[in-house]
């Protein structure tokens, strides 16, 4: 029965959405089954979700017109980020990378058809990155995008760029699909990516995925500074420090280098 919304705190809505999507799994939930769930009537959750969607707390398949939650929730919820093993298994070994390459770390996981950072580290300079936990990148001109595309297989990659295309952020951003899927083999067989800045005319990053016990990637670190600080010369620098702290972390997650190529 839907709620009589004179008498039901307006303030409230948003609260009574966001739970009912927390049990929409993978697949998202429709807005019938939302405006159900939540007692609220379909133009009222309409409503709601758009906003909610502009500012990403909630994300919309435009294919299957489902809502999911999105990873900017994790900025008001400290508890949920603490409880992801990846993270604070991660986290002391993103500090004592940060403190040996001096630049701003990311810890970054997928979600749909962008990376979202779940993890920070600033920088010791004064003057670092305006990122924070939440943001959302898009895959194809960052460093830690080009991590995730490189290690899925060419039927989601290619379902992703369809949808999302390769839209030129810098003048050094890759646009044509075949450059960019020599990259990406390049980035399979180095263990490493690059953004030579690809997403900001300013910004060059270098990362490195990270493996569970199941063989499989789960999340990417990212070492990104100012290019007149952290240059590709210095950046070069620092990609075995990067990819011993991956191994680190992978191996406390479970993941064994003996083991055959990482599941893509």
């Amino acid at each position: 029965m839907v709620k009589e919304e004179q008498q039901h705190d307006s303030s409230l809505k948003a609260l009574d959405i966001l739970e009912a999507l927390k049990d929409s799994g993978p697949n998202g939930m429709g807005l019938t089954e939302v405006a159900e769930r939540s007692g609220l009537t379909k133009s009222t959750v309409h409503r709601i979700m758009s906003a909610l969607s502009n500012r990403d707390y909630v994300v919309r398949n435009d294919e299957t017109k489902k809502y999911k939650l999105g990873f900017k929730i994790l900025q008001f919820n400290g508890a949920m980020i603490e409880s992801l093993s990846v993270r604070s298994i991660a986290h002391p070994h993103l500090v004592e990378l940060g403190r040996r390459t001096g630049e701003t770390i990311h810890l970054v996981h997928r979600d749909g058809n962008q990376g979202v950072y779940i993890d920070k580290i600033d920088c010791q300079h004064s003057v670092g990155l305006l990122s924070y936990i939440g943001k959302r990148i898009m895959l194809h001109c960052t460093a830690a995008g080009k991590v995730f595309l490189a290690y899925m297989d060419s039927e989601q990659r290619n379902r992703i760029i369809d949808e999302v295309g390769l839209p030129q952020r810098t003048q050094h951003t890759i646009t044509d699909r075949s450059i960019l899927e020599e990259e990406l083999q390049k980035n399979r067989e180095q263990g490493f990516s690059w953004n030579k800045m690809e997403d900001r005319e300013d910004v060059i990053a270098i990362s490195a995925p990270l493996f569970d016990s199941g063989n499989t990637l789960i999340s990417a670190i990212a070492v990104a500074g100012p290019t007149y600080r952290f240059s590709q010369e210095v950046a070069m620098q620092a990609i075995p420090v990067l990819l011993e702290t991956a191994q680190i972390v992978s191996g406390k997650l479970g993941y064994s280098a003996n083991r055959k190529q990482p599941h893509l």
